[in-house]
């Protein structure tokens, strides 16, 4: 009796260590979500100062790494965390540029605007470098102008030479950039960005912006669902294509079994690229 009752009290000690760390880490990450907030609002500030353009191309941008970041495999569990400040980062470089340049997109038809535009990413990485929470950005800036074919800056990097994570946030930026100085449907703005797919940007990461593009451009009506949610009834809201270009199924197709079962068939030996978009109001139906 004597033992069981001195394990018990082990026991019951264990448990309220268990306890008690499980509320420090709580309370540990609250702080690091408040820290967070309150930088991002002090960038979103800081940009204002220079102009309010610019922090509304910021809250776009952030509001794009984030999504995509989320549905995109190969980011590092750092980069994830950091995506939603991506943006308010970026735009910081934008402060090194004169007031000609302050409103012109990072590139124009896969190249440089202009060649003092290669100063706002590598403006961006240098202030991020000094910042612990910014810090994992600084690696993404540094290599956002590379193009795939090395034609970019600074290093003329190419292919997957360029970090996975720069190549994904250079179509946002530019994606998003275009739809800042120039407001149009957002299917436009990605489908023009695949006409300089090998040149500037990586082919397999276009499906991706492409998606987005369309939940952008209608953000209630889309949701996102894994190939094997895909049930009969289901609409689709983009097309669905393979990682060799075929595509499998358009745009407002309305999903049968046999159509179901044919996607994971052909998903095993060409798999299906980004992710599979479907009309909310359809999501449920039977």
């Amino acid at each position: 009796p004597f033992q069981l009752l001195e394990l018990r009290d082990k026991l019951e000690a264990a448990f309220r260590v268990i306890e008690l760390s499980r509320s420090r880490l709580h309370q540990s990450r609250e702080e690091v979500n408040s820290r967070q907030t309150e930088l991002n609002a002090f960038l979103i500030a800081l940009l204002c100062l220079r102009s309010p353009s610019l922090a509304e191309l910021a809250e776009n941008l952030n509001k794009a790494a984030q999504w995509l970041c989320q549905h995109v495999e190969g980011l590092s569990e750092a980069e994830r965390a950091a995506s939603p400040r991506l943006g308010s980062a970026y735009v910081l470089g934008r402060l090194t540029l004169p007031d000609s340049l302050l409103h012109e997109p990072l590139t124009r038809n896969g190249y440089l605007s202009h060649e003092l535009m290669v100063q706002v990413p590598l403006g961006a990485a240098t202030v991020c470098r000094h910042h612990p929470q910014l810090a994992p950005l600084a690696p993404i800036l540094s290599s956002l102008a590379e193009n795939w074919d090395g034609s970019g800056f600074p290093e003329h990097r190419r292919a997957w030479d360029i970090p996975f994570s720069s190549r994904l946030f250079r179509l946002i930026v530019d994606f998003e950039e275009l739809l800042w100085i120039s407001p149009q449907p957002p299917p436009l703005v990605a489908a023009h960005l695949e006409r300089y797919a090998r040149q500037a940007y990586d082919v397999q990461l276009l499906p991706f912006i492409s998606q987005y593009a369309a939940v952008r451009e209608t953000r209630s009506d889309v949701l996102a669902v894994g190939l094997h949610e895909l049930h009969e009834g289901m609409v689709l809201a983009h097309d669905i294509q393979t990682r060799t270009g075929l595509k499998l199924a358009t745009a407002g197709t309305v999903l049968t079994q046999r159509l179901v079962e044919r996607l994971l068939r052909h998903h095993a030996n060409d798999p299906i690229v980004g992710l599979i978009l479907v009309r909310r109001s359809a999501e449920g139906s039977p």
